[in-house]
């Protein structure tokens, strides 16, 4: 056997390792020390809306540590906010090739692909981080409204058994309660649009007075058989709930705000976080 190709491949094998090794900074190192700085630079003001100051102090962080997802990660979600969806996509790509195994970073490729209008892929990205985490609420539901969306002969029915594991979770939430009901009004399961408003009715402690007239058509016209009803009454209380904090906390489990594409990265991967916050880095 000649012994000098796989001499050749063993010394390439070693150049890549070496090249991935020197792409993270030693800690407390002062390459380590900029990219505290720059990172948490780059994380307050992606939190707080200042897209420039975002997007400088991110870059850098890539730029010092490449091989540290969590930069790629927040700057990918930072330009999905600016919907500059190929470039953001791209990074998604770069943060999951350093951590294929985060369930969140799949997800946000999902929601990416979904805002491309690429359905299917979408899908399986969002498969995927349920399958990498079955309690990544976000996951669940994107797949859930996206398995809606298909229109094949069993969508609805998956998608309600996406919404049944989101209960089984999160059991008293009730935007995920709302959307079982929907599903099963548009299913004309009215043995399952009843129990899934019980259990809605089970907590109306802190609703607003005026959602539970709604909750009460709601029942009467499930009782009557009147489906198409309750899911019109469905939506009233919907928009009369999404008014209320809690409520809003609820579905911010499920799906992040209009404004923002998620919840960033807060603590590095592949590095220990610092203690204490540095002192902001002079990005120059």
């Amino acid at each position: 056997m000649n012994k000098k190709p796989i001499a050749a491949i063993v010394l390439l094998l070693s150049f890549f390792g070496c090249g991935q090794h020197s792409a993270l900074p030693a800690v407390g190192s002062k390459e380590y020390r900029d990219l505290c700085s720059a990172f948490y630079l780059g994380l307050a003001a992606l939190q707080s809306g200042e897209d420039v100051n975002a997007r400088k102090g991110l870059t850098r962080a890539t730029e010092i540590a490449p091989d540290e997802p969590a930069g790629w990660a927040n700057l990918a979600l930072l330009e999905t906010r600016q919907q500059e969806l190929d470039a953001a996509y791209l990074k998604f790509e770069k943060a999951r090739a350093l951590a294929p195994e985060d369930s969140r970073i799949e997800g946000f490729l999902g929601l990416v692909e979904s805002k491309r209008g690429n359905l299917a892929a979408a899908v399986a990205h969002y498969q995927k981080a349920v399958a990498l985490d079955g309690t990544n609420l976000q996951a669940i539901y994107s797949l859930a409204v996206e398995t809606e969306r298909q229109q094949t002969a069993t969508s609805d029915t998956d998608a309600l058994n996406l919404l049944d594991r989101i209960l089984k979770l999160r059991p008293q939430s009730e935007p995920a309660l709302l959307d079982v009901i929907r599903l099963a009004a548009k299913r004309n399961d009215a043995v399952r649009l009843k129990a899934a408003a019980t259990l809605l009715g089970a907590n109306t402690g802190g609703w607003p007075e005026a959602a539970k007239p709604y909750l009460d058509r709601l029942k009467q016209s499930a009782a009557g058989g009147d489906l198409r009803d309750a899911a019109i009454q469905t939506q009233f209380l919907r928009n009369t709930l999404i008014r209320e904090p809690s409520f809003r906390r609820s579905l911010g489990e499920l799906k992040a705000p209009a404004t923002s594409a998620g919840e960033p990265f807060l603590k590095f991967f592949k590095l220990p976080s610092p203690t204490s916050e540095p002192a902001p880095m002079d990005m120059g």
